[in-house]
């Protein structure tokens, strides 16, 4: 079930029946405390995060990916640490928190450190009409950015959300994603990607952004 991408972060995936697609998880071990990024609840999974670390946090990277957040950090007894949404994006998460039946939960907000010495960076869209397309933070974890759906590895390529999905003005879009990223890429030193779906992103990540 559990994939090792490195010693300390485990990935997994289970289909979305709803919309058909993959969806991955990951695990970060640090100091002997297990962190779960995004999690898509799967049989045993508890188990085997108790099994490699003392369950710590669970923490997501943006409103579409509660996934099962909130009932694994309630059977794990840890805390649920979700995103701070900010303008347009603020009605959208109350709604999401309420068909999500989330009660208690943890706040971050960009620059915020999480568990595991992580550190959160926030990757806002809006489109020129002010409507909200995508809000998300994305993750320092030592060597490696943690990304919900800003972009994500496919074939060894990195892919920057919408730019390879039929929907219109998907590069423009993604030109602001790209933007984004890039200048998050330039404030810290990592090389490598892990995202909420897709494969990870193993070296030269800036390089790939820009």
């Amino acid at each position: 079930m559990l994939i090792p991408v490195t010693k300390s972060i485990f990935s997994w995936s289970s289909n979305d029946p709803e919309i058909g697609i993959e969806q991955m998880g990951h695990l970060v071990i640090k100091n002997g405390k297990a962190i779960l990024i995004d999690p898509p609840a799967v049989p045993k999974l508890q188990e085997a995060v108790r099994t490699l670390g003392e369950p710590e946090a669970v923490i997501i990277t943006n409103y579409s990916h509660l996934r099962g957040g909130n009932r694994l950090a309630t059977s794990l007894n840890v805390p649920l640490f979700l995103p701070k949404p900010t303008g347009p994006f603020t009605e959208r998460a109350e709604l999401s928190r309420k068909y999500h039946r989330i009660g208690k939960f943890t706040e971050y907000d960009d620059g915020t450190k999480l568990p595991g010495e992580m550190k959160a960076f926030r990757a806002s869209v809006v489109l020129s009409d002010g409507r909200p397309f995508m809000e998300e933070y994305v993750l320092q974890y030592d060597n490696f950015l943690i990304t919900g759906d800003s972009a994500h590895g496919e074939d060894g390529k990195l892919v920057i959300f919408p730019e390879s999905f039929p929907i219109p003005n998907a590069m423009d879009i993604g030109k602001m994603t790209r933007k984004q990223l890039s200048e998050i890429l330039k404030k810290i030193n990592v090389s490598s990607l892990v995202a909420g779906h897709g494969d990870p992103v193993t070296e030269n990540l800036l390089d790939m952004v820009q």
